[in-house]
């Protein structure tokens, strides 16, 4: 047999499954890889390459990673900043009534007046 014996290879992928048919593929792969005498290591470094770093169990964290992972919510934190702030500096600004010419005002009372 198959260099697999001794090893858990975790097939799951939560949000939308994985299709029976990626699977056999994936299988196909462990075992090709496997039976040609790659080790556990080598075999995670071709699945990450091949797919990315999203197949390891404990993905690794670098620098292109932290954008995906946390840009979101430095958007969101960035957004509610924003918010506060624009509502800060409208409550500071004084309430200054509206002043119309004589003319507005006088064009005013005869609306009024109708």
């Amino acid at each position: 047999g198959s260099g697999l014996q001794g090893v858990l290879y975790v097939l799951d992928e939560p949000s939308i499954g994985l299709a029976p048919i990626i699977v056999q593929d994936v299988m196909q792969l462990l075992r090709k890889l496997a039976d040609s005498g790659k080790s556990d290591e080598e075999i995670k470094q071709h699945l990450k390459a091949r797919y990315g770093d999203f197949v390891l169990y404990k993905p690794t964290v670098e620098s292109k990673t932290w954008l995906l992972w946390f840009g979101p919510f430095l958007l969101l934190l960035a957004g509610a900043v924003l918010v506060i702030a624009i509502t800060r500096r409208t409550r500071a600004l004084p309430a200054q009534p509206a002043t119309l010419s004589d003319q507005e005002q006088s064009r005013a009372q005869k609306l009024l007046d109708e």
